[in-house]
């Protein structure tokens, strides 16, 4: 994503939530807000994003490892998970994907008795 589009989507969001505490400020507004958000699917976008859970990664990882292993073994490649637990605020959902791209690029742009250790 270029830095202009980046920029873009901060003034968005900026735009979006200063229009929202405006509301949440005026009581006889607060059920126009929930109407708006009901009615606009950025919105929900957004906020959904600012809402950061504790994800616990080693069983993340652990998951994502294990439904990629048939894809390790068929390439000749050995995948491993090491590490203690740990968790960090974020989106399960979004982290497992980013996780999955990572672990399969290691896999797919390894060679045959090569190896894929995640930590």
């Amino acid at each position: 994503m270029s830095r202009e589009a980046i920029r873009g989507n901060c003034r968005d969001t900026v735009a979006v939530l200063s229009e929202l505490m405006e509301d949440a400020l005026t009581p006889a507004a607060a059920v126009d807000t929930r109407a708006h958000l009901a009615d606009c699917p950025r919105c929900r976008e957004l906020l959904d994003s600012l809402r950061a859970l504790p994800v616990a990664m080693r069983a993340l990882i652990e998951d994502v490892a294990s439904w990629l292993a048939p894809m390790a073994q068929a390439r000749g490649v050995h995948l491993s998970v090491v590490g203690e637990p740990f968790s960090v605020n974020g989106d399960a959902e979004q982290l497992r994907e980013a996780l999955n791209n990572v672990i399969a690029n290691a896999i797919l742009y390894n060679k045959s008795g090569g190896s894929v250790t995640v930590s």
